[in-house]
């Protein structure tokens, strides 16, 4: 596990002068510090490295095998098509190793995509609610499922 904030003071010292040519030229400091220590608490958190892993947690297996049989249903019931399933994911496409209970899945596991028009914007529900939205052509994205997800 790293300490991140045990050298916040390199982070935030961390600095780099940006050219004066230019519209908005006059703020002449970057704090490339900064911005490099965000890049680095996401792809510490996509990985599983930020906060420690509770063995306790329902593995990722569980909650796929959940989404799989809900899905399953709605077909059944007509409420979905069923989709073409993707191919599984290659070593090669695993950038690095998961943690203890994580999985890597396609987008298209975790939900069902189609097209259509975008959403009313005045259904506060749609856009300040608790849907994800991504589009079809995100259908094959790779990602690495938590049980949080």
């Amino acid at each position: 596990m790293i300490n991140i904030l045990q050298h916040l003071d390199v982070w935030t010292s961390a600095v780099e002068t940006r050219s004066t040519a230019g519209r908005g030229s006059s703020n002449k400091l970057n704090l490339y510090g900064i911005k490099k220590l965000r890049e680095l608490i996401l792809e510490l958190a996509v990985r599983g490295q930020l906060v420690p892993q509770n063995p306790d947690d329902e593995p990722a297996s569980v909650l796929l095998e959940k989404i799989a049989a809900e899905k399953a249903r709605l077909i059944k019931d007509g409420k979905l098509k069923k989709q073409e399933p993707l191919p599984p994911i290659t070593d090669e496409e695993k950038p690095f190793e998961l943690p203890e209970g994580w999985e890597w899945v396609s987008l298209s596991h975790l939900g069902v995509f189609s097209g259509g028009k975008t959403p009313s914007k005045m259904k506060a529900e749609y856009w300040n609610g608790d849907i994800p939205w991504v589009t079809p052509k995100d259908r094959d994205c790779k990602l690495n499922c938590v049980t949080a997800i």
